[in-house]
């Protein structure tokens, strides 16, 4: 059963928000955390001084602060809503996303929303819990979702879509967003389209199609998502990839261990701690798929150009 958006703005009172403004803050926070003030007044359709108004009542009141981005101008500074007291009230006190971030992941959050923003009729799914009780409703065993290991002190656990961005369930049709914020790009995309191929081969068994799109801030970017994508709708791998071996995948393993035990006896066979995670580093950058020979196919792929973001010195139009 695919869930209802959560209409939770309402819970924004008690901290003196109301009205489409408490609505822009719980759309936000269930989904980046992140907004840039254009946003703010395309959603609201309001002038920039209300926006102005709005970044510094949040800082006021310091449930949030401004980022730095060097591929933003000064004017266009995303504010990151950061008040525990009202992820709280929303019911997601513990995403991610409340916290800063590097550059790249910045921007990536800020073109998934942009996306999100230009798409509402789309029943976008917020939150790791949600996406994962989505896909156990459709009965797809979680070995297939993408994921990555955590360790703290003597924890493991494991988190599911650790990108954190938006897919959108239908009848039928999947369709998952892909934020390209310009760092590291083919490598990036390959990364995550590997992480991501045995979930799109399973739910292409259950006889829902699979959608891919790529979201960019300039042409060139646009242009190299595309080629990926094309590939992708053909089951192409990309050039100069090919998925790891079971004893490539079990060399990861151990270094993961080695790092979590302290173990450094272990990676000798590395050449130390420095080698082996940057052996590490170059198998993640492959895809790796449980079945090799079904290949990396989606069933269709498309491409959109942020406008409200675009890179500095490139024609938005």
């Amino acid at each position: 059963m695919i869930p209802e958006q959560p209409h939770r703005e309402f819970q924004l009172k008690p901290l003196g928000w109301t009205g489409p403004e408490a609505e822009w803050i719980a759309l936000v926070c269930r989904h980046s955390g992140l907004f840039t003030r254009s946003q703010f007044c395309s959603y609201l359709h309001a002038r920039p001084h209300r926006a102005r108004r709005f970044v510094r009542c949040l800082r006021d009141r310091r449930q949030a602060v401004e980022e730095n981005l060097a591929s933003l101008p000064a004017a266009a500074r995303p504010c990151r809503i950061s008040g525990k007291a009202i992820y709280r009230a929303l019911g997601i006190e513990n995403v991610r996303h409340r916290h800063t971030a590097s550059g790249p992941v910045l921007m990536r959050r800020l073109l998934a929303l942009d996306y999100i923003l230009e798409h509402p009729q789309e029943r976008w799914l917020n939150s790791e819990q949600e996406k994962v009780a989505v896909f156990d409703d459709l009965d797809i065993p979680r070995q297939f979702l993408p994921r990555r290991y955590c360790t703290r002190k003597e924890m493991v656990w494991v988190r599911y879509f650790p990108q954190e961005l938006p897919i959108s369930i239908s009848p039928g049709k999947a369709t998952f967003v892909y934020a390209d914020s310009g760092s590291g790009r083919v490598g990036n995309m390959v990364s995550w389209g590997s992480a991501h191929a045995p979930l799109w081969r399973a739910l292409q068994q259950n006889g829902i199609r699979t959608r891919v799109v790529a979201v960019a801030r300039d042409d060139a970017g646009l242009a190299q998502d595309n080629r990926l994508l094309r590939r992708w709708t053909r089951g192409q791998w990309p050039k100069a990839c090919r998925p790891l071996t079971s004893d490539e995948e079990q060399e990861m393993e151990e270094i993961r261990l080695a790092f979590f035990r302290s173990d450094w006896k272990a990676l000798e066979r590395w050449g130390g701690p420095q080698s082996a995670l940057f052996h590490q580093r170059e198998l993640k950058r492959r895809p790796a798929f449980e079945n090799t020979e079904s290949g990396f196919r989606i069933d269709r792929g498309d491409s959109w150009r942020s406008q409200r973001l675009s890179l500095p010195g490139t024609d938005p139009s």
